[in-house]
C-alpha cells in the first residue's frame, strides 16, 4: 500500500488558439508532469494510465506521446522532476546535541518529507519497476543517496564514530537504512485509526533501538591484570574499515 500523499492534480490547461508559443510549450509539459506525477504516484508505472494523465492535463493523448515519446519516457521524467522538487537545503545539524536528540529531529524531518510529498509512493512505483528499468532504478537510487537529509545525518554518524562511542563503518548507508525505517516503516505499523501519538511512540522505539544497536561496546578492564578503568577506551568489537569514511 503505498503512502498517502499530497500530490494535486493539476488544472487543466487553456491555450489560445494558433500555433503555441514557448511559454505555451513550458506550461503545457508542466501540466502533463504533475498530472503524471499523481498518477504514477497513485497507481504505479503498471497501472498508471496516460489516458487519464492526458484527460488531466486537459490534451490528447497523442499530444502526451509527441512530446515525451513513451509511457516509460514520462514515466522517468515525471519521477525525476518530483524528486528535483523535494530536494531541501542540506540540514546543518549541531554536533554537540545528544544522539537521540538529533536522531529524533532527523525522524521528523524524514517523516514530514514522506507524507507530505509523492517521493516515497513513487519510489515504490520505481522499485516495482526494477526489472523493467534496471539502470534508471540505480539513477533514483543514487539520487536518493544524497538526499539531503540522509546526507546530513550521514555526516552526523561519521561524527559519532570518529568519536568512538558509536560503531558505524558506513554512516551513509545506515542514514538510509535509519530513513527506510522511519518512512517505508509506516506503510507496516500503521493499522486503521492509528494516532500521532501511536507514531511518536514508534518513532522514539526506532531511534533507542538504533542507538542500542550502534553504539560500540567498551573494553571491560581486567583489574586482575592490572588493567586500570580508562586506560582502554578502544571499543572491543569495532569492525576494521574498509573504505573512506564520510568526513564532516
Amino acid at each position: 500500500m503505498a503512502p498517502k500523499n499530497e500530490t494535486s492534480v493539476p488544472a487543466k490547461v487553456r491555450r489560445a488558439p494558433g500555433r503555441p508559443t514557448m511559454e505555451d510549450s513550458e506550461a503545457l509539459r508542466a501540466a502533463i508532469t504533475r498530472a503524471a506525477i499523481a498518477e504514477f504516484a497513485g497507481k504505479g508505472f503498471e497501472f498508471g494510465n496516460v489516458n487519464q494523465i492526458a484527460a488531466m492535463s486537459g490534451v490528447t493523448k497523442a499530444t502526451v506521446y509527441r512530446l515525451y515519446g513513451s509511457k516509460e519516457g514520462l514515466f522517468k521524467v515525471a519521477i525525476r522532476a518530483a524528486l528535483e522538487e523535494s530536494r531541501l537545503p542540506r540540514w546543518k545539524i549541531d554536533a554537540s546535541l545528544q544522539p537521540e536528540a538529533v536522531l529524533n529531529e532527523a525522524a521528523a524531518r524524514i517523516s514530514h518529507s514522506y507524507v507530505a510529498g509523492a517521493v516515497g509512493a513513487l519510489w515504490h512505483s520505481v522499485l516495482s519497476a526494477k526489472c523493467r528499468f534496471p539502470e534508471f532504478h540505480a539513477e533514483v537510487v543514487t539520487i536518493l543517496r544524497d538526499e539531503s537529509n540522509a546526507a546530513s545525518l550521514a555526516t552526523y554518524l561519521a561524527h559519532l564514530d570518529r568519536q568512538g562511542d558509536f560503531d558505524i563503518p558506513d554512516p551513509l548507508m545506515t542514514a538510509h537504512h535509519f530513513s527506510l525505517l522511519v518512512g517505508q516503516g509506516r506503510e507496516l505499523a500503521h493499522p486503521p485509526h492509528f494516532t500521532e501519538e501511536m507514531e511518536s511512540q514508534r518513532v522514539r522505539y526506532i531511534v533507542h533501538m538504533f542507538l542500542k544497536a550502534l553504539r560500540a561496546e567498551k573494553k571491560v578492564p581486567d583489574l586482575e591484570r592490572g588493567e586500570m578503568p580508562g586506560s582502554d577506551t578502544v571499543p572491543s568489537k569495532r569492525r576494521p574499515r574498509t573504505g573512506a569514511t564520510l568526513q564532516a
